[in-house]
């Protein structure tokens, strides 16, 4: 009987000590409790946040010395709207000014895009003409040399023996002399009959790119040229050259390429982002490396309706003025294409943390709250982001020391939800 009594008594101070335990356990675990603040002083690494201790020593991972968490951070925050995997942050003024946090304001502004890309410089294809034989011969004497000789219009490129023109000169001349030695009281049939016989074999020479004043020059020696001189068309740069002395020359050859410089193409490539900003119209400025020539401003003539496939880009042609000639076909260059966007919400282009995926920023909600949000972006330039969603007119916005808050936003949710799973288990 005493044995009995004995062995209760022991069983009634083992169930006492151990539902007192989980009580104490228990008790501890309430967020409330003054030992879950001695817990909640958690020790985390710096460069691996969602690792935690409850003591000091070496992350496991890093090796690195764990830095206890600041009093602030555990502090109880007024409610907020946050990111998802970011908590608001409460931050004391010294911390503050040690991470170096700026703050501007979102305004609304005007804002421009600059699209910058490397553009090839290119002859005017409008600027550009063949010099072509329209008869047969054999050439006599070369007057324009060289590839980038400048000609004049009119000025001799030139010059062909052909029995087919001497032939023309000799009909010209005959139909001439009849015309002239019409009686005075011929019928205005046979004037008129007269002169448009004249005119066909005029007509001829013309189409053979005999000028004006050498079918006019033949009309006053009366007899025939042994020698045809091509002239050039207009004042260019002799591009291509492919004639030489002694040569039979077919009809249809392509001998001279010719173009005026005065004004040139820049072929930029735009990446396909950038293509709905481009208009015909817009103003463009091309620039050189290490600053050799001055900018030269010109505008968009041409934007590609088709994308290359590989490169996913299309071309944007430029024209610029070349009156001094400093532009060559060839030359790369620095093209920039400024797009007035008009007035936009904007904050400055730092204060936005880009993922990837989404786009977020710091919002200071005054008395050191930082409250993160996700932001709708629209587009960027002059050092600005637009805001399309997320963000309103006069709110502040960390501009400066953003990565460390962004840091400490994201290391206080991972402790915020290891803390409610812990409770959770506890219950």
């Amino acid at each position: 009987m005493k044995l009995s009594r004995r062995k209760m008594a022991v069983g009634i101070l083992f169930l006492t000590a151990v539902f007192g335990g989980l009580a104490v356990t228990r008790l501890a675990r309430q967020p409330g409790h003054a030992g879950h603040a001695e817990e909640a002083a958690l020790y985390y690494c710096p460069m691996h946040p969602d690792y935690t201790a409850a003591r000091s020593g070496e992350c496991p991972i890093c090796h690195m010395q764990l830095v206890k968490r600041e009093p602030e951070q555990t502090a109880a925050q007024p409610a907020a709207v946050a990111a998802k995997g970011y908590a608001a942050i409460l931050l004391s003024p010294q911390k503050r000014q040690l991470i170096g946090v700026k703050t501007s304001p979102a305004r609304k502004q005007p804002l421009a895009k600059k699209i910058r890309t490397v553009g090839l410089v290119m002859v005017d294809e409008t600027r550009v003409v063949h010099v072509h034989p329209k008869v047969e011969g054999w050439i006599k004497e070369i007057y324009a040399r060289y590839e980038g000789d400048s000609v004049k219009k009119g000025q001799p490129l030139f010059s062909f023996y052909s029995p087919d023109f001497i032939s023309v000169q000799q009909e010209h001349l005959t139909a001439l002399r009849l015309l002239k030695e019409l009686p005075a009281d011929a019928g205005a049939q046979v004037k008129e009959s007269a002169e448009k016989n004249l005119e066909a074999v005029r007509q001829r020479l013309l189409w053979w790119d005999v000028t004006e004043a050498q079918v006019q020059e033949l009309e006053r020696q009366g007899k025939p040229s042994e020698m045809l001189v091509l002239v050039s068309p207009m004042d260019g740069i002799i591009l291509k050259k492919h004639v030489w002395a002694g040569e039979f020359m077919e009809r249809g050859a392509d001998f001279y390429h010719i173009a005026d410089l005065s004004s040139l193409w820049v072929d930029a490539r735009l990446y396909e982002l950038d293509l709905p900003f481009v208009r015909v119209g817009q103003e463009a400025v091309i620039t050189f490396e290490k600053g050799t020539e001055q900018a030269l401003r010109g505008k968009v003539v041409f934007v590609s309706p088709t994308l290359d496939m590989e490169t996913r880009t299309a071309v944007a042609r430029l024209e610029f003025p070349n009156a001094g000639g400093k532009l060559k076909p060839g030359m790369f260059a620095t093209a920039e294409i400024s797009v007035d966007l008009g007035e936009r919400l904007v904050v400055p282009a730092e204060s936005v943390l880009d993922s990837g995926t989404r786009q977020l920023l710091f919002v200071d909600k005054g008395e050191g709250l930082l409250e993160p949000r996700e932001v709708t972006v629209g587009v960027k330039g002059n050092g600005l982001w637009e805001i399309v969603q997320g963000v309103s007119e006069g709110e502040p916005v960390v501009v400066n020391g953003n990565f460390l808050v962004d840091s400490e936003s994201r290391l206080k949710a991972a402790l915020e939800g290891a803390a409610g799973q812990g409770h959770q288990h506890g219950q």
